[in-house]
């Protein structure tokens, strides 16, 4: 006698579901960090610095990544003078806005926001502040959605490994005994076919190092359920653990029952 199995359908689909799930949602992360949050402060820049230049088609299509807040803040924090440190710093103004007085402003520009730096001439005015104008993402909250992205690409990579683990899953009963994946288990070892569920799922008791163990047999893991369970009882004599009426069992998970992955040992 010899009776072998493959997977059902239910644990590898609904693992390798999960997994794209996860891997679609790690590329949602990553395109907003790399392209969508950044394209969406330069559509504001643009908006908010047409005035400035005399129109959106002046513009440029990228501002660069510098300067950025906390950079702007470490040279405010020294309190300078003049425009020096400034223009070391992210070289010329992307603009400069004056009065018939000569008081006006400098603007350094980015993809994360805007420097606007009063000046008087080349003297920083030190009545008015200057100002740190963000965009819609800081360059923070832009990173941080390259660490979101590997929580669900780490997610996908074990839910890929047990939906591997799903479809390989092999089930053997021949003359020596039962062989579920990596465990075999001879016929001598058999105790008890029970405890039949009607979701799907049977436990084969047999004992193992001294003690009573249990093996959960499960529709929503292997494609032959219900002929594994006839081998069995055909084999050692034990009861049809399946109710009379003859449900059908057999049908690959596609009713609900257990999570999968909770119901085999």
């Amino acid at each position: 006698m010899t009776l072998e199995s493959g997977p059902a359908k239910f644990d590898q689909t609904y693992y390798f579901g999960f997994a794209i799930a996860c891997i679609l949602l790690a590329g949602w992360f990553y395109y907003d960090g790399k392209w969508g949050y950044i394209e969406a402060n330069r559509a504001e820049a643009r908006k908010k610095l047409a005035p400035l230049v005399g129109g959106v088609e002046k513009l440029p299509q990228e501002f660069g990544a510098h300067p950025t807040k906390k950079e702007f803040e470490k040279i405010a924090a020294t309190n300078p003078t003049d425009t020096t440190p400034y223009r070391e710093a992210f070289g010329a103004p992307f603009a400069r806005a004056t009065d018939e007085s000569g008081r006006g402003a400098l603007y350094f520009v980015s993809d994360y926001g805007m420097i606007t730096l009063p000046v008087v001439g080349e003297r920083i005015d030190t009545t008015r502040q200057a100002v740190w104008t963000k965009w819609k993402r800081g360059k923070d909250e832009i990173e941080q959605q390259f660490y979101w992205a590997l929580l669900p690409l780490v997610a996908a990579v074990y839910l890929g490994y047990r939906g591997v683990r799903a479809a390989t899953l092999r089930v053997r009963i021949d003359d020596e005994g039962l062989t579920y994946g990596g465990l075999h288990i001879p016929f001598a070892e058999m105790t008890a076919l029970r405890d039949y569920n009607k979701k799907g799922w049977v436990d084969l008791y047999y004992k193992s190092g001294g003690a009573e163990q249990k093996l959960r047999i499960d529709n929503q893991k292997v494609a032959k359920f219900d002929e594994i369970i006839d081998a069995l009882c055909a084999a050692k004599g034990f009861a049809d653990p399946r109710p009379a009426g003859g449900e059908d069992t057999n049908n690959g998970g596609d009713e609900a029952g257990e999570e999968p992955g909770s119901s085999s040992t």
